[in-house]
């Protein structure tokens, strides 16, 4: 299920690559998009919402859901 969160910390290819690398590794999430200028990242995952919600606090960059449908 395509997921989108903002991410309102994330501003540079830095953090960027941390968030990549944590959500590569938590396995069940393909086809990440990072788009540093609006400050979003999607991708498909067999996660919930607040898994990755988590995720990306415990990443160092806290987020908020603005697209799916749970």
């Amino acid at each position: 299920m395509k997921k989108t969160f903002r991410v309102p910390d994330m501003s540079c290819a830095h953090c960027e690559a941390r968030i990549r690398s944590a959500l590569e590794a938590a396995g069940g999430i393909t086809d990440i998009h990072i788009d540093l200028e609006k400050k979003q990242v999607s991708l498909e995952c067999v996660r919930s919402s607040a898994e990755i919600l988590d995720l990306l606090e415990a990443t160092g960059y806290p987020a908020t859901n603005i697209g799916d449908p749970e």
